[in-house]
């Protein structure tokens, strides 16, 4: 399977769809995050950030956390 494919799939299973609040990262209106990609919305509230690294790297990560971590409404899982 491709990186495309297991977020196809995993958007899927969860029903994450634009019709259904998902959204490209362009939708932070004016507040983009490094390395986010989509970001689902209930009631114009993100609720999960979604980012695809093509390898592991700390200092990217930290970069990630700090954006997503100083909103104060999303968890990071690593």
């Amino acid at each position: 399977m491709t990186e495309i494919n297991l977020k196809e799939i995993l958007f899927e299973e969860l029903d994450y769809t634009e019709g259904s609040g998902l959204e490209d990262a362009t939708s932070l209106r004016g507040r983009p995050i490094p390395y986010i990609d989509q970001v689902y919305f209930v009631q114009d509230i993100p609720v999960a950030y979604f980012s695809q690294l093509r390898e592991y790297r700390p200092d990217e990560l930290r970069v990630l956390h700090r954006q997503v971590w100083s909103q104060d409404t999303i968890p990071l899982c690593v």
